[in-house]
């Protein structure tokens, strides 16, 4: 869950908010995605359009990979993401984000990723 933590400080704003995500830790892949910015006028990381507060993190354990749930509250709502955490370099890293619940189709690196309060399923 600290990959995850350091991702979404309690701060308020996602890590690479600015878009130089060479201090967070993710894989040179994910890295690579984010800064492409493929989803328009919102944090790349979160997917949201401004600050979040109170990030609660919840990690569901795999054989070669962590999966850590990210809850933040929105000024709209609630947003809830997936973060792959796996350790491919002997140092644990993000490695794709997905919506919460809804699968890979919402991955950061899907043609079209969404924005996770808009997505229907």
């Amino acid at each position: 869950m600290e990959v995850a933590a350091l991702l979404f400080p309690d701060g308020g704003t996602a890590c690479g908010h600015s878009g130089d995500y060479s201090s967070c830790p993710v894989s040179p892949e994910l890295r690579r995605r984010l800064a492409a910015r493929r989803i328009q006028y919102v944090d790349q990381l979160c997917r949201c359009t401004g600050q979040y507060r109170s990030p609660r993190f919840s990690a569901m354990p795999a054989s070669d990979e962590t999966v850590v749930r990210v809850d933040l509250t929105l000024d709209n709502g609630q947003q809830s993401l997936e973060v792959v955490v796996t350790h491919p370099y002997r140092v644990w890293v993000a490695s794709d984000v997905t919506c919460a619940g809804r699968g890979t189709s919402t991955s950061v690196f899907s043609d079209s990723p969404t924005l996770c309060f808009a997505s229907s399923g």
